[in-house]
Formats: C-alpha cells, structure tokens, sequence
C-alpha cells in the first residue's frame, strides 16, 4: 500500500514538474516580448513628457501675450468676456449658420443674421450673449 502511495505522489510531481517545465518554457518566449514592449513604453512615456513640457511652455507664452493684450480691451468688453468664459466653459464665441447662434441654437433676428454675413463683423447673441462671428 506505501508502494502505490509512494507511486501516486512520484506521478503527481512528474505532472507537475512537465506543468512547471511547460510554463517556463512560455516564460522564455513571452520575456523578450514584454521586455521590448515595456522598453517601447517607456519611450512613449518620455516622449509625452517632452510634449507636455513644449506645451506648458507654449500655454505660459500664451498666458503672457493674452495679458499683454488684455490691457488693449476696453475694461467693461473685457470683465464680459471674463464673466461670459466662465459662465460658457471658454466658449465665448459661437458662429452663425443657418441664421440660428451654434452656441444656444436661437434663431437669430433677420437684420442680425444679415449684419453678419454682409459686414462680417462681430455681435453678440441676443440668446446667450455669445459673440457671433458668420464664417463661410
């Protein structure tokens, strides 16, 4: 009865052992794979860095000639836009197509619209306050 216990057991470990050969066998091959993966990863990570470095340095450039500029807008146009940017999530202006404002979906009044497209100036919505600008 040992004799057949001791032979179980000596069958069992010869199966696991062929499992463990098995699975580092496909170990060996998955290594290289996963070593150049993680390798081209790293490098795309680097590479973000770098762009949102260029991109923080571009949007302080940007912070700076907005300021500049800012100080040439007449002060109640400015606090408008101010309060218009926040109040619409940045998206102070919307265009004009179809005569209706893309950013409230108001039809805009006739004369309105017309001004528009004929004097290509800017307005604003009588809807939402946006400034209107008709681009074609």
């Amino acid at each position: 009865k040992h004799e057949d216990n001791i032979l179980k057991i000596s069958y069992q470990i010869d199966e696991i052992n062929e499992k463990l050969r098995k699975l580092e066998e496909k170990l060996n091959q998955k290594s290289p794979l996963l070593e150049k993966r993680i390798k081209d990863i790293s490098e795309e990570i680097e590479d973000l860095k770098d762009e949102i470095a260029i991109a923080n340095k571009k949007l302080e450039e940007l912070k700076l000639l907005r300021e500049r500029e800012a100080k040439n807008v007449p002060e109640d146009l400015l606090s408008f836009y101010e309060e218009a940017r926040r109040k619409f999530d940045n998206l102070v202006v919307a265009s004009a197509e179809g005569g209706a404002c893309q950013g409230c979906g108001m039809k805009l009044p006739n004369v309105l619209f017309s001004k528009l497209v004929k004097a290509n100036t800017v307005e604003r919505c009588p809807g939402c306050g946006r400034f209107l600008v008709y681009c074609f």
